[in-house]
C-alpha cells in the first residue's frame, strides 16, 4: 500500500453536488465539513465536470464551496463529452442506439440490459480517467465523491494500484434509493 495517502469515498445521490434547496444537501455540507477536519483531508475530488455545472446552470458544485471555505485543494475528475469519446466512452445517444430508446426509462428491459453493460464495459473506463486525475497529484488524504454505486468498483481498482481506501459510513441518498438499498 501506498504509505500515508488514503481514499475517503463518499457515496451520494449526484443531486447534493449542485442543488442547495435540499434538506440532505445540507446534511452534506455538515458531514463532509467534519470529516475533512477530522479526517485531515487536504484534497477533495468529485464526479463531476465543468460540462455538468453549466449543463446544472451552476459557478460552483456543493464541494467546491466547501473546499473554498476550508481553503482545500479541489478537483473535478469527470470527463468531458469529447474526453469520453478520446477514452471511448459511449455517449447517452450511443447507448440508446445500442439498447433502443427504451433503455433510457427505468424499469424496462432495455434499461436493465444497459445499465448492466454500462457496469460491466463503461464504468471501469470512467473510473480508470478518474483515478488518472488524481494519482499524480500530491495529497496525503482525499475524499473522492461519486455516486454510490461506484464504491464497490471504484474501491477494487483503486486497492489494485496500491492506494489504501475507506468507504465513509454515510452515504447521502433519497429515500426512494435508501429503501431500494435495503431491499435490493
Amino acid at each position: 500500500m501506498i504509505e500515508s495517502k488514503i481514499i475517503y469515498l463518499l457515496g451520494i445521490h449526484h443531486l447534493v453536488q449542485w442543488n442547495n434547496t435540499l434538506k440532505i444537501t445540507e446534511e452534506f455540507i455538515d458531514f463532509l465539513t467534519t470529516k475533512i477536519g477530522s479526517l485531515h483531508v487536504d484534497l477533495i475530488a468529485e464526479e463531476f465536470s465543468e460540462e455538468a455545472k453549466s449543463r446544472n446552470n451552476i459557478n460552483q458544485t456543493t464541494t467546491e464551496k466547501v473546499a473554498e471555505v476550508l481553503n482545500i485543494k479541489h478537483l473535478l475528475c469527470d470527463p468531458s463529452i469529447v474526453e469520453r469519446e478520446a477514452i471511448g466512452y459511449l455517449t447517452s445517444q450511443e447507448l440508446r442506439e445500442k439498447f433502443g430508446s427504451k433503455s433510457s426509462f427505468e424499469g424496462t428491459d432495455e434499461f436493465i440490459k444497459r445499465k448492466k453493460f454500462e457496469k460491466e464495459f463503461m464504468w471501469p473506463i470512467r473510473e480508470k480517467y478518474w483515478l488518472d486525475k488524481i494519482k499524480n497529484k500530491s495529497f496525503k488524504n482525499i475524499i473522492f465523491v461519486c455516486g454510490c454505486e461506484h464504491l464497490e468498483s471504484f474501491k477494487f481498482m483503486l486497492e489494485q494500484n496500491n492506494y489504501s481506501v475507506l468507504i465513509l459510513e454515510k452515504q447521502f441518498l433519497y429515500e426512494s434509493q435508501l429503501a431500494n438499498k435495503k431491499t435490493g
